[in-house]
């Protein structure tokens, strides 16, 4: 199969992270999702929290005050995890990227040889490298084996497009200038015409 598009990615771990800011922050649905969200930690985790200092008699002892403890503590960690997407986006991307997970990240520090040593600060370094390979169902990452990928989210800004892989929890800074095959103009009105119309309510058109 003829690929459509080649484009190289050379992403550092700031520029990652500002990408799956954008991602998360500028999406059509976050303003509305936030502040309801908002209204729902304030009204829940003030309230659990007042149950917390004020005894109440509905429950037993010991349940009570299990509740009293637990239920203002979840709706802070459910806080703290909604607005840290952007931070576990970048970190899962830089993940995938080395294929790491915990259990190897906390073996290569154990081993400590040499190797293990160079992979561990190109990991903390976090840069992201490679070529993206578009199709017309799918794209493909040369630096992974066997995974191929669909476009789940785009969003454009002046430089530079942001596509989203959720499946993965993969997410691409597209430079503009760094195109091998085909230009960003016939790249923008290829994604309109494959993603958009499969997934309207995921994709932003806004072009800042």
């Amino acid at each position: 199969m003829e690929p459509e598009f080649i484009v190289e990615i050379d992403c550092t771990k700031e520029e990652l992270f500002k990408a799956c800011y954008d991602y998360r922050y500028e999406s059509s649905s976050y303003p509305t999702a936030s502040k309801v969200f908002i209204f729902c930690f304030v009204i829940g985790f003030f309230s659990t929290l007042f149950l917390l200092i004020i005894p109440s008699p509905i429950f037993l002892n010991k349940v009570n005050i299990f509740i009293r403890i637990m239920a203002p503590a979840y709706f802070l960690i459910t806080a703290l995890y909604y607005f840290n997407v952007p931070r576990l986006w970048q970190y899962s991307t830089i993940a995938t990227q080395y294929n790491i997970n915990l259990k190897k990240l906390l073996m290569l520090k154990k081993n400590a040889a040499a190797e293990d040593l160079e992979q561990l600060r190109a990991i903390k370094k976090g840069h992201i490298t490679g070529t993206l390979i578009f199709y017309s169902d799918h794209f493909e990452y040369s630096d992974l084996l066997n995974n191929t990928y669909l476009v789940h989210f785009v969003y454009e800004k002046n430089d530079h497009f942001i596509i989203v892989a959720h499946k993965y929890k993969m997410v691409f800074l597209i430079k503009k200038s760094l195109f091998l095959k085909g230009t960003p103009e016939e790249f923008r009105t290829f994604l309109d015409e494959k993603h958009q119309a499969s997934r309207p309510g995921q994709r932003d058109n806004t072009s800042q």
